[in-house]
């Protein structure tokens, strides 16, 4: 893996492999901690089983794989004090995706169905301007606008593993560590209500050359913003020969820098969730410098049959922070029993929802952690 803190590669990869992907990823935590999004759009949706279903297709060695471009998908999470109020996953048509790239005007422009993004960097800031349409079968909606601003930086980079290109299997690039975001959101239907908040957020991009489950074993990652201004980022991710890697990226308003681990404890819960993923209770990173990264997990928050995300309490040096975390095991995207469940809260365009996806109470009971 290349982890890459770089504002000016946030660009979409050209000539992706069949099996690869690339998504945007935004979230934000409200400044009363009350709120806070997730936000991901994809080129190539590398959790649907219609792209691991063509993926696995037998096929002559003439006839070319599916392309991450044929699978295009959005998800948008919006919480209140952890816990899920909105959850929308839907894979597009191909042609609702656009990426339009002005290298003069220093602009890429997003179209992904109702949604679009406009990411523009200039002389004092770089900022991303999203605009959200979204629409449930069951007649819940979210829309609205959501601004990132953040200051310019110098690129920075840490090389972890080996490379397969320029960028390497999987590439994560850290483009707003640290951004301010400003967010009026209206939620429609049973759960009516208008937001608007000031918060912190972070975005990166990540690039796939190769199907995740090919790249690793499993993935705990997560951020957290402190009181001082600092940004701190960590993972510890299982290869696939057994070895655990792991790191803390941490950067303030003057510099960035990346601390290796010496040593990765993870605590689980005695019980596994109602999937059989591993429950994280706590998780220590020990750099090189001996201070020591402390994740406790707060809030369960998105609960699946490959993948959680929870929000934390992250301590480092005496100091503590609310962040996302996250936790994925890809092998388990490729299993066709999974397909199903996946299903129940994947909606593709051009296909009629599911019976789920019609009723609110058991679409409600297909993303809500604590049912599980």
């Amino acid at each position: 893996m290349n982890i890459l803190s770089n504002q000016l590669i946030d660009l979409q990869k050209q000539e992706k492999p069949s099996g690869g992907y690339e998504w945007w990823y935004f979230d934000a935590i409200s400044s009363c901690k009350t709120w806070s999004v997730v936000l991901i759009f994809y080129e190539g949706n590398p959790f649907s089983p219609h792209y691991h279903g063509a993926l696995q297709n037998p096929r002559s060695e003439d006839v070319p794989g599916p392309l991450p471009q044929e699978y295009p998908a959005v998800t948008l999470s919006l919480y209140k004090k952890g816990q899920p109020i909105y959850y929308s996953f839907q894979e597009l048509e191909p042609q609702a995706c656009t990426i339009d790239t002005s290298m003069q005007t220093h602009q890429v422009h997003l179209t992904f169905g109702p949604h679009t993004l406009l990411l523009v960097r200039d002389r004092k800031e770089y900022r991303v301007e999203i605009q959200l349409d979204d629409k449930l079968p069951n007649g819940d909606s979210l829309q609205g606008h959501l601004r990132y601003s953040s200051a310019l930086k110098e690129p920075v980079r840490s090389h972890i593993g080996s490379s397969q290109d320029s960028l390497g299997a999987h590439s994560w690039i850290l483009c707003m560590e640290s951004a301010q975001v400003h967010a009026e959101l209206q939620l429609g239907g049973s759960k009516a209500i208008n937001l608007s908040f000031e918060g912190q957020g972070y975005h990166d991009h990540n690039v796939g050359m190769e199907p995740m489950h090919k790249s690793f074993s499993d993935w705990h990652w997560g951020r957290a913003h402190f009181e001082d201004g600092s940004f701190l980022l960590y993972y510890v991710m299982s290869q696939l020969e057994g070895a655990i890697t792991g790191g803390a990226w941490i950067s303030n308003a003057l510099e960035g820098s990346v601390q290796f681990t010496q040593d990765v404890l993870i605590t689980p819960f005695l019980n596994r969730s109602f999937f059989g993923l591993k429950n994280l209770k706590s998780l220590h990173i020990t750099a090189e410098n001996e201070s020591i990264l402390e994740v406790q997990r707060q809030t369960l928050s998105d609960n699946g049959p490959f993948y959680q995300r929870f929000h934390t309490k992250v301590t480092w040096g005496g100091d503590s922070a609310i962040g996302i975390g996250e936790y994925i095991v890809p092998s388990r995207i490729v299993h066709k029993s999974t397909w199903p469940l996946i299903r129940l809260r994947l909606r593709k365009a051009g296909h009629p929802p599911s019976w789920v996806q019609k009723s609110r109470f058991f679409y409600d009971l297909t993303w809500r952690s604590t049912f599980w």
